[in-house]
């Protein structure tokens, strides 16, 4: 009985590449690492404003946030100082 993984192995031996297919291969590969790379490049400045706009929209909610704190605190004052 031959076990699975030499079973396996002898049925890889037998695939081989041409130098047409690897020279096939190699060019898609570069192709489609070109076109990420080229993607890439245009998405970043986009993404940067995106980052930008948010960090901006968090802080300018942050001191709102902080500010209506300050009014409720004035608020909780006021009401206890007329009770």
């Amino acid at each position: 009985m031959i076990p699975a993984n030499i079973a396996t192995l002898s049925s890889k031996l037998g695939l081989r590449y041409s130098v047409s297919d690897w020279a096939a291969n190699n060019e898609q590969k570069s192709d489609t690492a070109e076109a990420l790379c080229n993607e890439t490049t245009i998405r970043q400045p986009a993404q940067t404003d995106r980052i930008n706009d948010l960090t901006r929209w968090k802080e300018n909610l942050k001191a709102c946030a902080q500010q209506v704190d300050a009014e409720m605190d004035a608020l909780t004052l006021v009401n206890n100082e007329n009770c």
